[in-house]
């Protein structure tokens, strides 16, 4: 008599057989935000409501199930520029402006991951250079 496991096909020789993913624990983004004086000019008031904002919506779509696994973006810290000259340089080379944050940000991270202003990633929000157009965020490695 036929069962179950007599009608599976074995893997191809030499082939590994592939096991399910472990899912795994639930893990933190902890972020620091930067808004730089183009966007503080331009919404003003209501800029920390509207990057609060967008972070809510990046959230929500890291709980998509499709993911599978529990990642969860906390904001850390929210830093609005409104002086130009104090904020990182932006340029319309998106490399370079990627380079000038990465180092421009470093300087508010707090060393111990226990510290409650410790941060594993950044994000500036600019309105300048190539990205007046369309607002950009960009993603700084820490």
């Amino acid at each position: 008599k036929e069962t179950e496991d007599s009608r599976k096909v074995p893997p191809p020789f030499g082939s590994k057989t592939r096991s399910k993913r472990f899912v795994s624990e639930a893990r933190f983004v902890e972020t620091l935000l930067v808004a730089d004086a183009s966007m503080a000019a331009f919404y003003g008031t209501d800029l920390q409501n509207h990057i609060l904002t967008v972070m809510s919506m990046a959230a929500r779509i890291y709980k998509h199930p499709s993911i599978r696994n529990s990642v969860n973006l906390v904001v850390v810290k929210v830093l609005i520029v409104e002086e130009e000259g104090w904020g990182p340089e932006v340029s319309d080379n998106g490399g370079l402006t990627l380079r000038n944050f990465c180092s421009w940000q470093r300087r508010f991270n707090k060393p111990s991951d226990r510290h409650p202003e410790h941060y594993d990633t950044a994000i500036l929000f600019t309105r300048q250079g190539t990205f007046s157009a369309c607002p950009m965020m960009i993603l700084s490695p820490v």
